[in-house]
């Protein structure tokens, strides 16, 4: 029955990730939102909140599922065979309404680990044409295997063929129905806050709540004059325009007189799905770059160019100023540039090649990405867990849809 996952009829069990059968065993393509063999089976929701018992409310809390009565519980892990069910887990404590994955209405992902994941989407295309048909193929599979989120990242201006970030995750929106939705991470500094504010809230609008704003500063000064700014006080410039496009976000008139933007009694609708408005997720290496995502975000995100060693020294920056702040919850999360492959040289040289043509920095795969076999890549990705990271956002840079699938099939279940 197409859109069923399992086996034989009356089994509720759930085949290795990734395969889906229909009548009689044939191979079929999952009507999306479906799980379980048998008649009855709950469809997946949109990522938002963890649920229980029917008609139970969820949980804002990412990383914490509750089970019936509301109380709080052990997620329920699916199984990867229709007759080997695993042992439940206890999700590491994420306390933080902004974590992507928090699924709606009792969805257990397919792909399981005690760490929160998410996928990187196509973006570049440094081999081919421009491919909306992977892109979507891609998603659609993301979102079948159970990744909890997908996200874009920004390069405007550069040799290699990039896809402009936000029209990006408004064709994601538009392709998906569960997974959340985010940037890691938008320059809005080289943006109007006016626009900012009006894209998002549309995109957040257009998927029903599932959106996650990351934003950056930029270390680059000197692409400013390309967008018609001076990159004087651009970190004063970012920070009121960020305060801007929150009030856009939350009230219903707004009047600022600041250094850099004035509106007088100025109106934006719609507001985003998202009370009070979607989660703010910050990206950054400088201690005060730090100290803005604690003053003005809901989160952060390391950057992938960043090593496991940098972003441990970060994570120990942003605790020390959680704790000056006496603020608990705060998610942390990371991009990792990863490549599974058992020929740990090929791997290397894919992802050399990749790195030279977006960063200009090939040598730069070696020092930041986790990639080799199955073990090697599992290693490395404990280790970004255990520098701080409750969240890893995996970025295959090559054979996308099979990366995908293998990091879902070999590497997940070992997190």
């Amino acid at each position: 029955m197409l859109g069923t996952v399992g086996g034989s009829t009356g089994d509720c069990g759930l085949p290795r990730l990734g395969v889906v059968t229909g009548g009689g065993g044939a191979p079929a393509l999952p009507r999306l939102g479906t799980v379980g063999g048998c008649a009855g089976a709950p469809r997946l929701p949109r990522l938002g909140t963890v649920g229980g018992s029917a008609g139970a409310p969820g949980l804002p809390m990412l990383g914490t599922v509750t089970g019936g009565g509301g109380h709080v519980g052990e997620a329920a892990w699916a199984s990867t065979s229709a007759s080997e069910a695993r042992p439940s887990r206890s999700m590491a404590e994420r306390a933080a309404t902004s974590m992507p994955g928090a699924s709606r209405r009792g969805y257990s992902p397919l792909v399981h680990a005690s760490v929160t994941l998410g996928v990187a989407i196509p973006q570049t295309f440094i081999h081919g044409p421009v491919d909306a048909g992977r892109i979507k193929e891609f998603l659609r599979h993301a979102e079948a295997l159970g990744f909890e989120s997908a996200w874009v990242v920004e390069q405007i201006l550069g040799s290699a063929p990039s896809l402009e970030s936000v029209t990006l995750l408004a064709y994601a929106a538009a392709v998906t129905e569960r997974l959340s939705l985010g940037s890691a991470v938008l320059l809005t500094a080289l943006r109007s806050p006016v626009h900012v504010a009006k894209s998002l809230a549309t995109i957040d609008q257009l998927s029903h709540g599932r959106l996650i704003v990351g934003v950056g500063l930029g270390g680059n000064p000197r692409t400013y004059p390309a967008y018609g700014l001076n990159a004087e006080r651009r970190a004063a410039r970012f920070a009121e325009g960020l305060r801007l496009v929150k009030r856009l976000w939350t009230e219903p008139r707004v009047t600022m007189a600041g250094e850099f933007f004035r509106l007088e009694n100025a109106s934006m609708e719609p507001k985003p799905v998202q009370k009070p408005h979607p989660p703010l997720w910050f990206g950054g290496h400088h201690r005060l770059a730090l100290r803005r995502a604690v003053e003005l975000g809901d989160g952060f995100i390391g950057a992938g160019s960043a090593s496991t060693a940098a972003f441990a020294g970060e994570v120990a920056t942003l605790r020390a100023i959680l704790a000056e702040r006496g603020r608990a919850t705060f998610p942390i999360g990371k991009r990792v540039y990863v490549a599974l492959d058992r020929d740990r040289s090929r791997a290397g040289k894919r992802l050399a090649e990749w790195f030279g043509a977006f960063y200009g920095q090939p040598a730069l795969a070696e020092d930041v990405s986790v990639f080799g076999d199955a073990d090697a890549c599992v290693e490395g990705l404990r280790a970004v867990v255990a520098a701080g990271a409750a969240f890893l956002m995996l970025n295959p840079v090559f054979d996308e849809l099979d990366q995908l699938e293998r990091l879902a099939a070999d590497v997940a279940p070992r997190l």
